[in-house]
């Protein structure tokens, strides 16, 4: 099963769980199945229109989600999705 890796910064929201396994083979079925588990994620990933968050990044093996299918991207059994969300301040 693939997992979903998680940021620190958000794993106030998710009990302290810093990875969730999904069965998903889609990514965009996979951060459904996420946000059944951890509702509270939403404001993380999804910005209010409807879209995937501007600051978050999402990496699958590494590779940037943008450069493969984006949320369509097939998933495997031993992928590992990075969650990575952008930080400002000074």
């Amino acid at each position: 099963m693939a997992k979903i890796i998680l940021p620190s910064s958000l794993t106030r929201v998710t009990a302290g769980e810093k990875v969730f396994v999904t069965g998903a083979s889609v990514l965009g079925a996979a951060l459904t199945e996420l946000l059944v588990a951890y509702p509270e994620l939403k404001p993380y990933l999804y910005a209010h229109n409807g879209a995937l968050a501007p600051y978050l990044s999402m990496f699958i093996n590494g590779t940037d989600m943008r450069d493969l299918e984006g949320i369509d991207t097939e998933l495997k059994a031993e992928d590992e999705v990075s969650l990575i969300l952008a930080t400002a301040g000074g």
